[in-house]
């Protein structure tokens, strides 16, 4: 009896574990990392206001261009220049390539 719930037991966090796996794998890094952009730029880039920009549709070039230069202190922005430092390389061109496929629209109240 022990080692069929030991057996029941094992199975179930195999599964779950299973199941999560599969879930990561739907969801890429750019999506994830997409975001954590929300809070200031928008669901899906677009803004909700004049004081941050959308960032939906602007080409690739431009915006990995923009997050290199606040990663390095090119750019000045409080905000930016801390969340920049904590990308990749890779994680820019994810999140730069993820933007710009997306339909641009002007910021809200522009």
């Amino acid at each position: 009896m022990k080692n069929t719930k030991l057996i029941l037991i094992s199975t179930l966090f195999a599964s779950t574990a299973f199941i999560n796996t599969a879930h990561a794998d739907v969801i890429d890094r750019a999506t994830i990392l997409a975001n954590t952009c929300a809070g200031c730029h928008g669901t899906d880039g677009i803004s909700q206001g004049p004081l941050t920009p959308s960032i939906a549709g602007l080409p690739k070039s431009y915006i990995s261009e923009s997050m290199y230069d606040f990663a390095s202190g090119k750019r000045a922005s409080t905000v930016m220049q801390r969340i920049a430092k904590g990308y990749t390389d890779e994680d820019i061109k994810a999140l730069s390539k993820y933007f710009s496929k997306l339909s641009n629209k002007p910021a809200q109240g522009e």
